[in-house]
């Protein structure tokens, strides 16, 4: 897994493409498994960081985009 260090006035942890502890900044590059295919925008669970081992809780934010073309 990668590790980002950062001060904590550093990173943001909203809506990032990974998982960012906001403890200690670590990334969860596997971000993506911890999540099931079928939950929702705004689901909730409790995780726990791999480097500091602090307990949090992660929202997932869902996004959709479209593209339409003619046949």
């Amino acid at each position: 897994m990668k590790h980002t260090s950062h001060i904590p006035e550093d990173f943001e942890l909203v809506r990032n493409a990974e998982v960012v502890c906001p403890y200690c900044g670590y990334v969860d590059t596997d971000s993506w498994e911890i999540f099931e295919y079928d939950d929702v925008d705004g689901a909730k669970t409790e995780y726990t960081c791999n480097e500091c081992e602090k307990e949090f809780v992660i929202i997932l934010n869902v996004e959709y985009s479209f593209t339409s073309e003619r046949k």
